[in-house]
């Protein structure tokens, strides 16, 4: 596999914690480029989402970039949900004192209402 192995953590605007979407892979393998994980999540789930963070799922990291990589992202509409969610291990909603206001459920929205 030369691109990414994409698990997405699926939360509400209001911080509710939904579950994770079955794998799927995508390219290129850098774990910044998030354009075609949401395409990925559109194709293959019928959902769209937007992708807040990257998320630690507790196993070593051998390579900065490519492999196995887990991302917490917003989804505002679940009608079209197509998958089974899986159970997350640990909080990816935990709080750290030093996150983005737009890495938090519900911050792109207030980001873009504050630039309005």
């Amino acid at each position: 596999m030369t691109g990414r192995r994409v698990t997405l953590v699926l939360c509400t605007r209001d911080g509710d914690l939904l579950g994770a979407l079955p794998p799927y892979d995508v390219d290129p393998p850098w774990w910044p480029e998030v354009a075609p994980v949401v395409e990925g999540a559109r194709e293959r789930y019928g959902i769209d989402v937007t992708i807040l963070r990257r998320i630690d799922d507790g196993r070593p990291r051998t390579v900065p970039d490519g492999g196995r990589v887990a991302y917490l992202a917003e989804v505002a509409d679940l009608s079209t949900r197509t998958a089974q969610l899986q159970d997350w291990p640990g909080d990816p909603l935990r709080p750290e004192p030093l996150r983005q206001a737009w890495a938090h459920p519900g911050g792109p929205d207030q980001d873009l209402r504050w630039a309005e």
